[in-house]
């Protein structure tokens, strides 16, 4: 897994494309998060306390190799 800071030009991508958190419901600190696959793209607007949740999680995964 490879882990680094996110780019400026990144950083602008992350604006929500909601007014809500799709998590919670919280309406402060929005960011929109974006998973990407070989064949499926998903991205969802959160709340800075969600998005850390499910970053963790995603980090936490153990892989096989």
């Amino acid at each position: 897994m490879y882990v680094r800071e996110a780019t400026p030009e990144e950083g602008a991508l992350a604006e929500p494309k909601e007014s809500a958190c799709d998590r919670c419901g919280s309406t402060s600190d929005l960011r929109l998060i974006v998973f990407r696959g070989r064949i499926r793209y998903v991205e969802r607007t959160v709340c800075d306390e969600c998005a850390e949740t499910l970053f963790e999680s995603f980090i936490d995964t153990g892989t096989e190799h």
